[in-house]
């Protein structure tokens, strides 16, 4: 008889419940090997350019004349359509990275804030050391129970409670460090973390500009073929934002 594997149940893992280290891989866009360009979009794209050749050879001119190696900057429907639906492609990347990194920035600054009021705890912790270090420790009975014990057994209890206060705060002392600590480390992965975000976003613009680029450079020799102008393969018709640059990611937060 075949015996079922027993298999324990977990909760999915969701970025609202993974720990930033778990969470960054799983909010992490990477980015698409290529821009698909399927041959139905190339027919679509060369149909449009053929559909718009006589009104753009009417613009920049006839072939009779000499042929000149120059992007054509005429706003024609087709291009202004992908330019358009490039721009809305980015900005929806830009959109979502953005809110990756807002929640990133969320843990940034509450680890920022708890770094802040423990490292505020450590002074007077400190002093508490200090002040119950610096604490003599006497033989004289406290209670009426006290008194039937000797001295040697007073002082004695009495020192191991003294040792016993100052290694609670030490110990008390050495957890805040730890926290501090890995506070920084989650705010250090966090900081590493929002700015693999901003590069991938870099590389899925760039991605999606040049695949918008092809797009219109297909339809731009179809439209110009029988015009003075000539199309290459590395005319750029569709810009990258100014707001594509490593040095435009959202400024890191701060504690109130």
């Amino acid at each position: 008889m075949l015996l079922k594997k027993k298999t324990r149940a977990t909760a999915p893992l969701t970025a609202a419940t993974a720990p930033i280290p778990a969470a960054v891989a799983l909010l992490q866009r990477n980015p698409d090997a290529d821009e698909p360009y399927p041959l139905r979009l190339r027919v679509v794209d060369t149909w449009r350019g053929f559909r718009d050749r006589r009104r753009v050879t009417a613009h920049l001119g006839d072939r009779s004349r000499k042929p000149v190696a120059v992007v054509p900057r005429f706003g024609t429907d087709a291009l202004e359509h992908l330019g358009a639906e490039c721009l809305t492609r980015q900005e929806v990347e830009r959109r979502t990275t953005r809110a990756a990194i807002a929640v990133l920035d969320d843990t940034i600054t509450a680890q920022r804030r708890t770094v802040i009021q423990l490292t505020a705890r450590l002074p007077e912790l400190d002093q508490q050391i200090d002040a119950v270090t610096a604490e003599k420790v006497s033989d004289a009975p406290r209670t009426s129970a006290e008194q039937y014990d000797t001295p040697q057994q007073r002082l004695a209890r009495r020192e191991r409670e003294h040792q016993a206060r100052i290694l609670a705060l030490k110990s008390e002392r050495k957890q805040v460090l730890g926290r501090i600590e890995a506070a920084g480390r989650q705010i250090d992965e966090a900081l590493e973390a929002r700015r693999a975000h901003w590069d991938q976003l870099l590389v899925r613009v760039a991605l999606l500009t040049a695949h918008y680029n092809r797009r219109s450079r297909t339809y731009a020799r179809s439209a110009t073929r029988r015009s003075r102008v000539l199309i290459s393969a590395s005319d750029r018709l569709v810009d990258i934002p100014d707001w594509c640059v490593p040095e435009a990611i959202p400024q890191e937060p701060t504690p109130l």
